[in-house]
């Protein structure tokens, strides 16, 4: 499916996909398809996509330029939807299994948000948002890219632990017993993590091999 140089809008489900575009004068759709892919790179127009996610476990990948979707990705391992050169990409978890994000930044200024119930990159000033709801692990990753990247990061209302390092930063929410991470921020310059909704808290930090200063306030 290709868009216009109007506004596009790609809907996706497990079961069917369409793509509205040019303000809703015309509607492409595909119901049934094992791949469906939607390009509007350098259409114009602001574009979103809109996906909401299956009963199983599902993968989701989204950068600068593309997101894909891996519905029942356990089961039957394999991209079945692609999205390249939308603007805004919206994931809805929710539905069921245990579904993951990897949300890449770009090789400008990244921002991060993460919380229990959405996470979302805002990426290359601003150029793009990758938004995932209802999630129950989402890396960010921008250890590849430039810029001058920042995350942030807020806890649950129950009892969550924090591992903090140099190369990033692990957040599990409830947490109990071995670690089960529901928030990773990798490579980013500055992460700050609030603990405002209550719980018994924990944090863990790990230094470097240079020189590191520990403040508390």
């Amino acid at each position: 499916m290709l868009g216009s140089a109007g506004n596009d809008n790609f809907y996706i489900n497990e079961s069917n996909s369409y793509l509205r575009g040019n303000g809703n004068a015309f509607l492409n759709y595909a119901s049934a398809f094992d791949d469906v892919s939607a390009n509007v790179t350098g259409s114009g127009g602001t574009d979103t996509t809109y996906a909401y996610d299956s009963v199983n476990d599902d993968i989701v990948i989204a950068g600068e330029t593309q997101a894909t979707i891996d519905f029942n990705a356990t089961a039957s391992p394999g991209v079945n939807i692609t999205a390249q050169g939308f603007g805004r990409v919206d994931v809805y978890g929710g539905s069921g299994g245990a579904d993951q994000a990897t949300l890449y930044g770009s090789t400008s200024d990244d921002a991060f948000t993460g919380r229990e119930e959405y996470s979302y990159m805002t990426g290359n000033g601003g150029a793009f948002v990758n938004f995932v709801k209802d999630f129950a692990n989402v890396i960010a990753d921008v250890t590849t890219g430039g810029g001058s990247d920042k995350a942030v990061l807020v806890d649950s209302n129950g009892n969550d632990r924090l591992d903090a390092g140099q190369a990033g930063v692990v957040l599990d929410f409830n947490a109990s017993g071995p670690s089960d991470p529901n928030i990773t921020a990798n490579g980013f310059a500055s992460v700050s993590v609030y603990a405002m909704k209550g719980g018994d808290d924990e944090v863990y930090f790990t230094g470097s091999t240079g020189d590191d200063r520990f403040n508390r306030r």
